[in-house]
């Protein structure tokens, strides 16, 4: 991994561990609850503006996850990738 990459994740993670961002995401779940009710839509064009809402909203409150995942397949690729090279260097 390259320092930029490593620096990159790192900012990442340090932004996930403070309560700022737990806020931030216990918001966007409550939001999400609020605009997530069926019986409130009153016709297509509204329909479609809450689901793009609704996709933004599982975006932040999954952001965390991916990058961690993101994080680990590096880290996963890089790891076969120098058990590969030792065993063709056997």
């Amino acid at each position: 991994m390259t320092p930029e990459t490593q620096t990159h994740y790192d900012t990442y993670f340090n932004l996930f561990a403070t309560e700022g961002w737990k806020q931030f995401v216990a918001f966007a779940e409550e939001s999400k609850e609020r605009i997530n009710q069926l019986q409130e839509i009153r016709d297509e064009k509204h329909l479609y503006g809450v689901q793009g809402q609704l996709l933004v909203l599982d975006h932040v409150i999954n952001f965390q996850t991916m990058n961690e995942n993101a994080y680990q397949s590096v880290l996963d690729d890089e790891k076969l990738e120098s058990e590969e090279e030792d065993n063709y260097n056997v």
